[in-house]
């Protein structure tokens, strides 16, 4: 017979005496299977606790500035800015969340990052987009997304993959996304150890936090 509380994520008293943040960014950091927050709690380390404290900061205050700003807040946000009014108590439909921040904030340090050091203007009349171009990309970073891919894929969008973040020559930026278990995944890292030149059709894409970027239609590598 089934036994609920066989089941990490199934319990009953949520009550407390940590940072549930503090577990999940554990979790995350050492890449461990997940488990009962109960059960990792002795394994936090003051550095755990110290990060969990920025992760909860900075979706305060982006989330603020949303709302200030007048812009509606998405379902999730909307959850997300209720469980941050907590403290340390947290509610069993807001685990799989919790665990979902410590990745969230990575990607929004690194978008936050090519906002500031790559050219995120509007777009001009003259740059050239939805026909075929030949660019030399550049490699900056990537971050992982379990959730659903920014652009259209054959893949599956419920297997991990990875958002690669490039720029051409002149620092527009490009998403590329690529699946973890792709066969193809060491081509690829070898790929991008310097710059390549690509052919495709750029397709703009403003969906990001304000971030102008273009994803990729019909396009394939052409050194080798």
């Amino acid at each position: 017979m089934f036994n609920p509380n066989s089941n990490p994520w199934l319990v009953k008293d949520l009550k407390f005496d940590g940072d549930p943040v503090a577990c999940s960014w554990h979790l995350h950091r050492t890449n461990a299977v997940p488990e009962n927050f109960r059960t990792v709690l002795e394994r936090i380390t003051e550095e755990d606790r110290e990060t969990a404290v920025k992760i909860r900061n900075h979706f305060r205050g982006k989330l603020l500035l949303l709302q200030l700003g007048n812009k509606p807040l998405t379902r999730y946000r909307s959850e997300l800015l209720k469980f941050l009014t907590k403290n340390s108590a947290y509610a069993q439909e807001e685990i799989g969340m919790i665990m979902s921040l410590p990745m969230l904030y990575e990607e929004d340090l690194l978008l936050d990052s090519l906002k500031e050091n790559y050219n995120n203007t509007p777009w001009k009349n003259s740059e050239v987009y939805n026909q075929s171009v030949e660019r030399t990309l550049n490699f900056i970073n990537s971050h992982t997304k379990k959730s659903q891919k920014y652009s259209r894929s054959r893949f599956s969008s419920r297997t991990k993959f990875t958002c690669n973040w490039l720029h051409d020559e002149n620092d527009r930026l490009y998403l590329i996304e690529t699946e973890d278990q792709c066969p193809y995944r060491m081509f690829w890292q070898d790929i991008i150890k310097k710059p390549f030149t690509i052919v495709g059709k750029p397709i703009k894409n403003h969906s990001r936090d304000d971030l102008y970027y273009y994803e990729l239609h019909d396009w394939f590598i052409l050194n080798k």
